[in-house]
């Protein structure tokens, strides 16, 4: 990376296009969870499927957060670059030029950003293998009255829904 974009754009602007990429990775996760939510509710034929899927839309804090987090403490990455070097002076990191790593990964903005990219890592697929077999649950026992087409119609969008 080094030799690539840091060199053209500097660490600064590479750390802050990372961040908009990880933010925007986090809302598409999240939104895929709210789309496969939503469509659960509507098989269901829950009643309140409009004040469920508004209070779902709290988890889009989430990524904000995130967004936030990495902004709180500074990025200092000379301050790391020198500390990693002295830590590790054995170490040849000319490669890397001055970029070690960030100051803001050690406090408690960076280590609740992480937090927050795992737990959505972790946490995203999960929950939508269990919306999802409660869709082809509902489905599956209401298979006599749709007909085919609409039966292959609803499944190929729960299976879309898994990518």
């Amino acid at each position: 990376m080094c030799k690539g974009p840091v060199t053209y754009f500097g660490p600064f602007w590479c750390t802050v296009s990372y961040t908009l990429f990880v933010g925007a990775g986090s809302v598409v996760g999240v939104l895929n969870m709210h789309t496969l939510y939503f469509k659960m509710l509507k098989i269901r034929g829950d009643n309140n499927a409009k004040v469920k899927n508004r209070l779902f839309a709290v988890h889009y804090l989430l990524p904000v957060t995130q967004m936030i987090c990495y902004y709180i403490a500074p990025f200092d990455i000379e301050k790391v670059a020198t500390e990693v070097k002295r830590v590790h002076s054995s170490y040849n990191f000319d490669v890397y030029d001055t970029i070690g790593g960030l100051a803001n990964s050690h406090s408690i903005s960076g280590v609740l950003n992480t937090s927050i990219t795992i737990s959505l890592a972790f946490i995203a697929p999960i929950f939508g293998f269990i919306w999802r077999s409660n869709c082809r649950k509902v489905l599956m026992a209401n298979q006599t009255r749709l007909s085919r087409q609409t039966m292959l119609n609803f499944k190929s969008v729960l299976d879309v829904s898994d990518l």
